[in-house]
């Protein structure tokens, strides 16, 4: 029943719904922090009185203003306009909120937070409601040597945290001296020390030179061995800085905020961002009675938990194309690669006539008009609709005139199957895919690489390429069939999966209890975001209705019976609303959270106040993000993932 041996080609990365970048909702491409993960249990475990993971010192650093917004905002992609200024109201309340946790937590664990940084308010005029925690990029004088040794030393190779793949550093993008404050080489050789203690094959040394050398094992991109031996190491460790978006302000009350926060200081505190491979993205059975620690991994959850990852990247990925039509013959997944078969087809000399028209058909100025980014809409209109289904006959009556091969590209005549894999995965049609910003470029990207991986690698039984496609799209359907049975069947032996995500929010009801601010809050901020959600992912993700009825019934159904909430989405370490209210309300009662004492009171505006200047700073959006864009990353950060490991509060599903 494990689906990803149907398609053993992707990876959970490749089926992430979390964003590269820092898992803001608008942008949705590859590599989760399944990478953002480490080993040793004990260590991590979530009981209370817990608050970081590993105090060693390299986890944090203590970036400036300046740092802020010339060195993380590129990478990440933020508009260092948007950053408000220390004296405005909002991030001076912010701030107010992040030291009264901080002053909390070090009151009683002063030794454990001893090497972590006091946490810095960063408010950002963007009007999608979010929050996060990211890492900065930290540079220090230790050689990385992949090389020969006397290849000579030149630019600085970035190294993974998380799992050891190397690249380049590129010279444009500046990095954080980490030299200045302590040993680049204690901090290496710590850094080595933690990582070889994780569940990465990867492994490193420090030579008796002082040089980082890397295993067989290790990632390397290609350029770095035109490097040879590096003037220098650049590692992500976590910022000192909590970023929030001003819209979160205008949809939730003032101690729904503090939970929030108390959320990213989970990240913060516990170091996420510098986690290795093996602590979190495990599985483990739900049980009605929740206990009152971190629960432990189940081996024999791990298949059909990676499945369940596998079925619901696949779902998610479906759910970004629409069903046109109950008379349309091809799946829209492939609507774009039969586009681009034929287009590409027409240009060569003796194309049948049938795809010479159909080509000049689905490139008329008129035919773009109408359809604009379809296939990337959600409701098409009734005349993209009509349009679509005539251009549909027109391409399926071009690729009934071609030959289909079971390998070979294609020519005037014939259609081989590494064809349609090429197209499917890098689409030359429609024209929007080569003009659309760098972000949506990556959206794309991940998408079409979903929708190549799909087709496996063993090409269908056919002689026309129209047998062929119409083959293809049927197998989609039969993909989606075997990925709801496995998430039906994962939902039914309450097989939860433990993130960083999940560990935050179990942090924000413990931190804000002691703040004298009732647990609650941290489920009613989930609320907040919920408002408005619709039922998804085959029903693995509940409507806002639907969860709202169970949560006030105490998660009993309709038969009395207790209701365990889908965890939704597999690939996003946030799971689904309904559930992370689920999950934060069991952990309240398994540890027994309430408001201890008094909670401080702010001085200042009054929060109403507060939420009508966010409101006038800039419009909130419509929550509808699935294909916009408010940041453009760098190539080096879509390449890599070197800001992955950020982490956002805000979940789309």
């Amino acid at each position: 029943m494990r689906l990803s041996t149907v398609l053993p080609g992707l990876t959970r990365s490749q089926w992430s719904r979390k964003s590269l970048v820092m898992g803001l909702p608008f942008l949705l491409i590859g590599a989760i922090c399944s990478a953002c993960s480490s080993k040793n249990l004990s260590q991590t475990k979530h009981d209370l009185k817990a608050p970081v993971r590993d105090d060693g010192s390299w986890n944090w650093s203590s970036a400036t203003d300046d740092d802020y917004a010339n060195i993380m905002a590129p990478l990440l992609g933020l508009d260092a306009s948007s950053i408000l200024p220390g004296s405005n109201p909002i991030v001076q309340r912010t701030q107010f909120w992040l030291d009264q946790v901080d002053a909390s937590l070090r009151s009683k664990y002063p030794a454990a937070l001893a090497a972590v940084p006091k946490p810095q308010a960063k408010v950002l005029k963007v009007g999608v409601p979010n929050a996060f925690v990211a890492p900065v990029p930290t540079c220090y004088d230790v050689p990385v040597q992949v090389g020969r040794a006397g290849s000579g030393r030149s630019g600085k190779i970035y190294i993974d945290v998380k799992t050891g793949a190397l690249a380049v550093w590129p010279a444009e993008f500046h990095c954080k001296s980490g030299d200045a404050t302590r040993s680049g080489l204690a901090i290496a050789n710590a850094f080595v020390t933690k990582f070889n203690a994780s569940a990465n094959a990867c492994k490193f040394v420090v030579s008796a030179s002082g040089a980082i050398q890397p295993n067989s094992s290790c990632e390397v991109d290609p350029d770095v061995y035109g490097v040879g031996v590096s003037s220098g190491v650049v590692l992500m460790e976590t910022a000192n800085f909590i970023t929030v978006h001003s819209g979160i302000l205008t949809i939730m009350p003032e101690a729904d905020f503090v939970s929030v926060l108390a959320h990213e200081l989970g990240h913060y505190y516990r170091s996420h961002a510098t986690a290795s491979k093996g602590d979190y993205d495990y599985f483990y059975t739900l049980t009605q009675d929740e206990p009152d620690h971190k629960p432990l991994p189940e081996a024999d959850k791990t298949d059909l938990g990676q499945s369940a990852v596998v079925a619901s990247g696949m779902l998610s990925a479906a759910d970004s194309f629409p069903v046109v039509s109950p008379d349309q013959r091809l799946r829209t997944d492939l609507f774009e690669t039969a586009g681009s078969l034929v287009t590409q087809v027409a240009g060569q000399d003796g194309a049948p006539g049938a795809c010479t028209t159909a080509a000049a058909f689905i490139t008329t100025p008129s035919y773009k008009s109408t359809m604009g980014l379809f296939p990337f809409v959600k409701a098409p209109s009734a005349k993209v609709v009509q349009t679509y289904l005539a251009s549909e006959q027109q391409l399926l009556a071009c690729l009934a005139t071609l030959a289909f091969s079971s390998d070979g590209s294609l020519d005037a005549t014939t259609v081989g199957f590494d064809a349609i894999r090429a197209l499917a995965a890098h689409p030359t049609w429609p024209d929007f895919l080569t003009s659309v910003t760098p972000s949506r470029q990556a959206r794309l990207s991940q998408v079409n690489g979903i929708v190549a991986a799909r087709l496996g690698s063993q090409a269908p039984q056919a002689t026309t390429a129209l047998d062929a496609m119409l083959a293809l799209s049927q197998g989609f359907v039969a993909q989606d069939d075997q990925s709801r049975t496995i998430l039906k069947l994962v939902h039914d032996q309450h097989i939860g999966e433990y993130t960083t995500e999940q560990e935050a929010d179990d942090e924000s009801a413990e931190w804000i209890s002691d703040l004298g601010i009732d647990p609650a809050a941290s489920v009613d901020s989930m609320r907040s975001l919920g408002k408005g959600m619709k039922t998804g992912l085959a029903g693995n993700i509940l409507s806002q209705d639907d969860c709202e009825r169970l949560w006030q019934a105490g998660w009993l159904g309709a038969d009395g019976n207790y209701s365990f909430i889908p965890v939704g989405n597999f690939t996003d370490p946030h799971h689904s609303v309904c559930y992370r209210m689920f999950n934060i309300d069991r952990e309240i009662k398994a540890h027994k959270l309430v408001a201890q004492g008094v909670a401080p009171t702010a001085t200042g505006p009054a929060w109403s106040d507060l939420q009508a200047m966010a409101a006038a700073l800039v419009p909130a959006p419509a929550l509808d993000l699935s294909f916009t864009t408010q940041s453009v990353v760098s190539p080096f950060v879509a390449k890599t993932g070197a800001m992955s490991c950020s982490y956002s509060y805000m979940y789309q599903p």
